[in-house]
């Protein structure tokens, strides 16, 4: 499905709502290909992703992990 969409006299591109909101979201990346192709590709807001990821680990084994880390980067 495509359809036409014009420029406004500051280069600005309005997409219509329905096409918003397939996007999901309000920020998305510009894409410009080879071909001169423009995508756009929604940015998600990571924070909304919270509680959706289960990790094998608790906060405090990461905590101590970091810590960890940091002490070995300091040492060479």
């Amino acid at each position: 499905m495509g359809i036409y969409l014009e420029l406004d006299e500051k280069g600005r591109l309005l997409i219509p709502k329905k096409f918003r909101e397939k996007l999901g979201t309000r920020r998305v990346k510009l894409v410009v290909r080879k071909d001169g192709v423009i995508e756009l590709h929604p940015l998600r807001d990571p924070l909304k992703l919270k509680g959706s990821v289960k990790l094998p680990y608790t906060v405090e084994e990461l905590e101590e992990a970091s810590e960890e880390h940091v002490l070995k980067r300091q040492e060479t």
